[in-house]
């Protein structure tokens, strides 16, 4: 509508017609189009790694705890994410329990809400399952020994926890 009345984004220059200013950052984009670049040549390893220290984690917990249930396909998966629920523990026990290891009840966007995440009950997990749900997230520099630890810092607190619970 040629009536509404359009306000500049940031106080400089006349550039785009005054309404966005600044000169492109030229070696921030080819910075960015490096990192690009970079990222490409170690997908397919880097992928194949993480899948391996994320499936390594699965198994061990699962051995330790097999009520323990993963949250989606088993191969259809990002390689980096791994989200599973606890039946009969709070999630928000457990993360709190587990100082040590770093993982959330859900996405950040999401993180402040207390309902059970509509996602986990979207794929058929009732309300009750979903509130066990915790997602676990790996990086680029994730070790394998960071890997055990988590292990064990979890199949602890798990253990822990299912002993003072009445649903164990």
């Amino acid at each position: 509508d040629p009536k509404v009345r359009l306000e500049m984004q940031m106080d400089g220059g006349g550039h785009e017609r005054g309404f966005r200013s600044g000169t492109l950052a030229v070696p921030q984009i080819v910075g960015l189009g490096k990192a690009a670049e970079l990222c490409l040549d170690v997908k397919d390893e880097e992928n194949q790694r993480l899948a391996g220290l994320r499936n390594l984690m699965f198994k061990s917990i699962q051995n330790a705890h097999p009520e323990v249930l993963l949250n989606g396909s088993q191969k259809q998966r990002l390689a980096h994410n791994m989200n599973l629920c606890f039946p009969g523990l709070e999630a928000e026990s457990l993360i709190m329990k587990m100082k040590t290891v770093a993982c959330s009840t859900g996405s950040a966007c999401s993180s402040a809400n207390l309902e059970p995440s509509h996602v986990i009950k979207a794929i058929g997990r009732d309300s009750e399952i979903a509130h066990s749900a915790i997602r676990f997230s790996l990086g680029r520099f994730t070790t394998k020994d960071e890997i055990h630890f988590a292990i064990q810092e979890i199949n602890r607190t798990v253990s822990e926890l299912k002993k003072r619970s009445r649903g164990y």
